[in-house]
């Protein structure tokens, strides 16, 4: 099944200038060169014999680094490791290195060339596609931005959060989205900024605030990785559309079709039943 699933993600770069070829027998020696001459952010890729993914690290569901065992799960990594097999033929301890970002740290990062991609649950938006130089491959999960509150509160929704303190990371779409939901609605509120998501759901259990608000699947995944998630409720209210995808430097056409290739693979891959 790992075997096929390579295929179907070497198919897909194929289709964006790489080949599969010079397959051995022995793992160590696959390799997956370009059919084109690799150039740009490729070339650079394959010199260093490594790609450089920008991740959360501290996001169940996306990207998760297990303190006991230090391994590492969700889709974004996933893609991560796709896109390192698309390009290698295999994925090693030394081919992909995962980056820890926080949200104010993602997009510098790319933009110095610190990371090759990002695969950090980003939102496409037009400022970002414009104002920050990036190009965003296909979404990978479109997402909502909610809110989360205390069980005990007696909240129902956002209209009973007049005067309410909110966690919010910095560096996020969630600060603007959630200042213009509560400014339409005539509402007094204080927003309290962190820059790791970490801080956010630390502060809001310690009660510091009312309200934790955040893409919902976020919501979630901190939700999960309390002591007592029954104590926290996700309301219904939705404050924004999240289309979360990959992130890449523009004016690089051949790497833009790496990554977007690798993606609709995986989209292909599922229709196919390959799951591992």
């Amino acid at each position: 099944m790992r075997r096929t699933f390579r295929f179907v993600l070497a198919l897909a770069v194929l289709l964006s200038f790489v080949a599969v070829s010079n397959v051995m027998s022995d793992r160590a020696e696959k390799t997956v060169f370009a059919q084109a001459e690799p150039t740009g952010k490729l070339a650079e890729v394959i010199a260093r014999g490594s790609l450089n993914c920008g991740v959360s690290g501290g996001l169940p569901g996306f990207s998760y680094l297990n303190p006991n065992d230090n391994s590492w799960s969700g889709l974004d990594v996933d893609y991560c490791r796709a896109l390192t097999a698309a390009i290698f033929g295999e994925v090693t301890d030394t081919n992909l290195v995962l980056v820890p970002l926080t949200a104010a740290e993602r997009f510098p990062a790319l933009q110095a060339g610190q990371v090759d991609v990002l695969m950090r649950n980003t939102t496409w938006t037009l400022s970002r596609d414009t104002d920050l130089k990036g190009d965003f491959a296909p979404t990978t999960f479109y997402d909502s931005q909610g809110l989360m509150v205390r069980a005990d509160a007696g909240v129902t929704s956002i209209n009973d959060l007049n005067g309410a303190s909110i966690c919010v990371q910095t560096g996020t779409t969630t600060e603007l989205n959630v200042t213009e939901a509560f400014n339409a609605l005539a509402f007094d509120f204080e927003l309290i900024p962190f820059e790791a998501s970490s801080d956010t759901i630390t502060a809001f259990e310690a009660g510091q605030c009312d309200v934790l608000t955040s893409d919902k699947s976020k919501l979630a995944g901190l939700r999960y990785g309390t002591a007592d998630p029954s104590l926290y409720v996700i309301l219904n209210d939705t404050l924004s559309k999240e289309p979360l995808g990959p992130m890449y430097n523009e004016g690089d056409a051949q790497w833009a079709n790496v990554v977007n290739w690798v993606v609709y693979a995986t989209f292909q891959a599922e229709e196919y039943g390959i799951s591992s």
